[in-house]
């Protein structure tokens, strides 16, 4: 199959997470979460099944 024939539908079988990355994970103590924090915590992310797109 070609991805022409398949790019508008790709959305029927994906599952979409969207991470907050400002309540995630705070490695800093301000009381925020931060890119650091869930850079730390991308093996947790691929054991709970978040994948990549691109």
């Amino acid at each position: 199959m070609r991805l022409t024939e398949t790019a508008d539908v790709w959305w029927k079988n994906a599952v979409v997470y969207c991470l907050d990355v400002e309540t995630f994970f705070d490695t800093d103590g301000d009381g925020r979460g931060d890119l650091r924090g869930l850079a730390q915590r991308i093996d947790h992310l691929a054991e709970l099944g978040v994948t990549s797109c691109g």
